[in-house]
């Protein structure tokens, strides 16, 4: 078979296993990566291969965690250059400390690096490392890279690619090791985009206003710790650190200008909190360790209430959480969680009171559109729920996969099948589930037209065009 066509699932799948980590500058070493791919080619494969993560489980299905992460990189991408480009961040159900970047500025971190960072400063400066990959398009040229080494190393790579699917801490350990054997020109160029990153990310953190120090002592601290590890953490795999890197680093960054002495952004502890509660495998025993911690720390009462919440334990969950909320009525997490509680504990009312007042203030926050969605979906208000849930979609250009799961509901529930079977279709499409999607238009077309129905049937093959012309524009592009 030619190396050509082997090199197609190289295309899709490279992105996932060159996960690279670290920022600073905005240099040119040269883009001719970018005639490479196309930004349209880039973006279809970073799209493809995010559905398909999505579609296997692999990521946080929690929007208010999805939805921090998405803006403190956002925080970092405003300071690009104009036309930076779009991105999406993501967090991976994964405990190993790890991140990645894939074409078109799909980044995801792992949840183990999440709880492993120690300020919102040192997560930062991982999404300035990989937004600096992104933009200076070194994904695309290792994709360059690989299309120019010998057959047997090229087949080697392809192999370990597709042994590893859409594990990124698998792919890149595979892809590293196949090319352990490439000349010392090849490892110097990945190592020069480490440099490039490294500087690219640091310029970065600081213009977003985080310390630009902060890489270095994250990236230093997980090399410290290997020593006591055993093995060292799948970032460290995959990204080595060496001493000279970490001094660099640190020298460039003490030449920016760092944030003034403020108070630590809350929101990072509360995020880390609620991810801890809801990863841990011993609810109970991560209870006792929290009580037994003692103090006035609201992260860890909000852990706690979170935890009796898993466990049931509803009126104790209620006591901690009204307190936090009353002494912080404008933080949404604990609103969200408080009315969730409450509706567990029989007081729907008053928990639709508190979420539509909130919605009044904040109308396309998508988690409080979820929670009031799924409190009316609980009441058997299917009428109210869809029609909140169509009026937040009419808005968003990119929703998460979970609103059309709960539109279907909701049609269902007023009684509409063929709406809720759309609904259904626009979540299989939302989840790269194409061939599910084509499978239910085809059905729904028949069905129109054996019973003659004259609205839904052009809404039916208009879409199964579009879906057709999707399919063949993306194939085009040599993914499928």
């Amino acid at each position: 078979m030619p190396l050509a066509t082997h090199l197609r699932p190289l295309a899709l799948l490279l992105p996932l296993l060159c996960a690279p980590l670290h920022a600073s500058e905005l240099p040119n070493m040269g883009d001719s990566s970018a005639s490479l791919l196309s930004q349209a080619q880039e973006e279809a494969i970073g799209r493809n291969a995010y559905q398909r993560m999505q579609s296997a489980g692999s990521l946080v299905d929690d929007l208010q965690l999805q939805g921090y992460l998405a803006q403190l990189g956002q925080q970092i991408t405003a300071h690009l250059p104009l036309g930076g480009g779009h991105y999406t961040f993501f967090l991976v159900d994964d405990p190993t400390i790890n991140a990645f970047a894939m074409p078109g500025g799909y980044i995801g971190v792992h949840t183990g690096l999440l709880i492993a960072a120690q300020s919102e400063d040192e997560l930062a400066s991982v999404l300035a490392h990989e937004v600096a990959h992104v933009h200076q398009h070194h994904l695309a040229r290792q994709y360059e890279q690989a299309s120019r080494l010998n057959l047997p190393l090229a087949a080697a790579i392809i192999a370990a690619i597709l042994a590893s699917g859409s594990n990124a801490q698998v792919g890149q350990a595979a892809i590293f090791g196949s090319l352990a054997g490439a000349s010392q020109m090849e490892l110097n160029f990945s190592r020069a985009h480490e440099a490039e990153a490294d500087r690219v990310g640091i310029t970065l953190l600081s213009a977003s206003g985080h310390d630009p120090l902060a890489m270095a002592g994250f990236f230093r601290r997980l090399h410290d710790e290997e020593r006591y590890r055993g093995a060292p953490p799948a970032f460290l795999s995959t990204h080595p650190v060496t001493l000279e890197r970490l001094a660099e680093a640190q020298q460039r960054a003490e030449e920016l200008p760092r944030p003034s002495d403020a108070p630590a952004n809350p929101t990072f502890d509360l995020v880390k909190a609620k991810l801890v509660a809801s990863m841990s495998k011993d609810p109970q025993a991560l209870l006792e360790t929290l009580r037994q911690r003692g103090g006035d720390n609201p992260a860890d009462r909000y852990a706690q209430a979170l935890l009796l919440q898993r466990q049931g334990e509803t009126h104790r969950a209620l006591t901690l959480l009204r307190a936090l909320h009353e002494a912080d009525k404008g933080r949404l997490s604990y609103l969200i969680s408080l009315a969730e509680v409450e509706a567990d504990a029989g007081e729907a009312v008053r928990a639709a009171q508190r979420l539509d007042a909130a919605l009044a203030l904040h109308p396309t926050y998508v988690p409080l559109v979820t929670a009031r969605a799924e409190l009316a979906l609980r009441q058997g208000e299917a009428e109210a729920a869809a029609r909140l849930l169509r009026g937040y979609l009419s808005l968003s250009s990119n929703p998460p996969p979970r609103l059309f799961g709960q539109l279907a509901r909701a049609e269902d529930g007023r009684g509409h099948p063929l709406d809720a079977a759309l609904a259904e279709v626009d979540l299989r499409l939302a989840q790269g589930q194409w061939g599910e999607a084509r499978q239910l238009l085809e059905r729904l077309e028949r069905e129109q037209k054996a019973s003659r129905g004259e609205y839904y049937l052009p809404l039916i093959q208009a879409r199964l065009e579009q879906l057709e012309r999707d399919q063949a524009r993306e194939k085009e592009m040599g993914i499928e």
